[in-house]
């Protein structure tokens, strides 16, 4: 909240978006414009953090605490549907009394957004891992996506320090794109992704890395470019969801909701 007031930004110039852990709290709202000490509701999202994991004691805060994180199985456990209707239900009930803009997900494979089909309301967004390295459509997640009309965001742009950051911001290959540009690896990075029609979320405390990443819209990618970027694969281990795998996503069929408004 004191950011939003330092900032000097009008409130409607800016849209909030906070995530709530898998296990579900059902005065999430509540809690997201306290924290953020406004009372203007109309800009605000919130994201399911990740798919709750049966037998989880409800205590996991972040996908790392998850007993889903190390074998990647998450929406596979006969209760896993239970779990995640039921806590999209808070967040479909707050979003019917205005009390948020947008619903979404975050780490969820269509298994999981399969237990959703049907929702009155279904998820905007999904929020999963996508960089330079991982394949233009790793896992199918982007073609489902597109698929389904769910808006895909990319977490971790710059690898998530393991196997991408490194040649992501170092390499030979965004190194010397960014050269013709007169751009930054990093900005390559980040025009990449955006090219693909997937918004994307980052991260930084310093000023100039901030404008930094903000300033991708001056310049475009070549079609050979963009291909050489499609096509490394130095970080393929990498997953978009650190909870699921879904090597068959884009075949999954999905009934359509009965309403979405967005």
């Amino acid at each position: 909240g004191r950011g939003i007031q330092k900032s000097g930004k009008s409130r409607d110039s800016l849209f909030i978006t906070s995530k709530v852990p898998g296990c579900g709290l059902q005065n999430t709202t509540a809690k997201t414009l306290q924290q953020c000490r406004t009372e203007t509701e109309d800009k605000i999202g919130n994201l399911w953090h990740f798919p709750p994991c049966p037998g989880d004691d409800g205590g996991a805060q972040s996908p790392s605490q998850s007993s889903c994180y190390g074998p990647h199985n998450g929406c596979t456990h006969p209760q896993a549907c239970e779990y995640i209707t039921a806590q999209w239900s808070a967040l479909t009930d707050a979003y019917k009394k205005k009390q948020i803009r947008a619903i979404g997900v975050s780490n969820y494979c269509s298994a999981c957004l399969e237990c959703l089909a049907g929702s009155e309301v279904f998820p905007m967004v999904n929020q999963v891992q996508l960089h330079v390295g991982m394949g233009s459509d790793p896992e199918g997640f982007r073609t489902f996506a597109e698929k389904h009309q769910l808006k895909l965001q990319a977490y971790s742009p710059f690898g998530s320090g393991g196997h991408g950051s490194e040649q992501i911001l170092k390499g030979n290959l965004t190194t010397s794109i960014g050269k013709s540009h007169g751009k930054s690896a990093a900005q390559v990075a980040l025009k990449w992704i955006v090219s693909h029609n997937v918004s994307v979320a980052t991260k930084s405390s310093n000023p100039d890395h901030l404008e930094a990443n903000a300033n991708i819209f001056d310049f475009t990618l070549s079609d050979a470019e963009m291909a050489k970027l499609d096509g490394a694969t130095f970080a393929s281990e990498d997953t978009p969801s650190f909870l699921c795998r879904d090597s068959d996503s884009a075949k999954v069929q999905l009934r359509q909701p009965t309403s979405v408004v967005i």
